[in-house]
């Protein structure tokens, strides 16, 4: 899943190519080109791979035609959507489009206020979201940080076995048994709140073994920093993962928490974890530090 949509621009019109780049800048998951040249577009097209160009009719026929024919060539990844805004309706029919990128073509006739013009490309590039819309966390982040936390545990070299569940929310959910936590505050546009590792004691014990060779009889102030060292160990690499898919994360310190059951009036979000040294759970808390 790609998080960050790069988006390019083509429009001999400077003013009205960067408005709408500044306009869509708005939202933290667009990165944004403009080409106002054949050049300067072929440079683009062959130097990054793009979610949607957006052709506007300005950019001349000749130009059009030169850079759809380039995206079905073999060296080059033609993007998932092409957005074509045109003013004159008998331009626009001149324009030969290649068979092979017919079902990645849309049309929007001209002049338009650039804020709906944004929100038809939004929708288009993510289409289970509303563009403008406020909300307190970003579901497909969220998912994000479930798929990078689930490759990473699987690669810790700790389990033989190990199946994710379904995510569910906590509130929906009978005691869990969590003796001990790992967690990791994560401060980003997108979430906000904590990454805790969750362990009952069993679980936690035999995962204490089968990392260091040493069983401890209980949970103590000697073990018990080893569930921060895990949460950062997960940390670290989702950390890699999202910045792959462009978004940063600051570093942070992971702590052992020990503390009773969560209480919250937010949403947390947890992956049940079944694996051959006992049940454990990847919680996403929101607003929860």
């Amino acid at each position: 899943m790609d998080f960050i949509r790069n988006i390019l621009v083509l429009s001999l019109n400077y003013e009205w190519a960067n408005e709408l780049k500044d306009i869509l800048l708005k939202n933290p998951k667009l990165r944004v080109d403009v080409a106002t040249g054949r050049n300067a577009a072929t440079k683009c097209i062959s130097e990054k791979t793009y979610h949607a160009i957006i052709v506007e009719d300005s950019f001349e026929e000749k130009n059009i035609s030169m850079i759809l024919r380039s995206l079905t060539t073999a060296k080059l990844i033609a993007p998932n959507h092409i957005i074509y805004a045109f003013v004159d309706f008998d331009f626009a029919k001149k324009i030969e489009i290649p068979s092979t990128l017919e079902s990645k073509f849309w049309m929007y006739s001209q002049p338009m206020p650039k804020d709906e013009f944004s929100v038809i490309i939004q929708r288009i590039l993510m289409p289970l979201e509303r563009p403008g819309e406020k909300k307190s966390y970003d579901r497909e982040f969220v998912e994000l940080l479930v798929m990078s936390s689930q490759k990473t545990l699987r690669k810790l070299g700790a389990f033989t076995f190990l199946n994710a569940g379904r995510p569910t929310l906590l509130n929906t959910m009978g005691n869990l048994d969590i003796k001990i936590r790992g967690k990791v505050i994560i401060k980003s546009p997108f979430f906000k709140g904590s990454l805790l590792i969750s362990f009952p004691e069993n679980t936690y014990l035999n995962v204490y073994e089968k990392m260091t060779q040493t069983r401890p009889v209980k949970i103590t102030k000697e073990n018990e920093d080893f569930a921060g060292e895990i949460a950062n160990i997960v940390y670290g690499q989702m950390k890699k993962v999202l910045e792959e898919q462009g978004v940063h994360l600051d570093m942070a310190i992971p702590v052992s928490d020990l503390s009773g059951p969560i209480r919250s009036q937010n949403p947390v979000f947890v992956i049940p974890i079944e694996s051959d040294l006992g049940p454990f759970f990847v919680k996403l808390a929101l607003n929860y530090y």
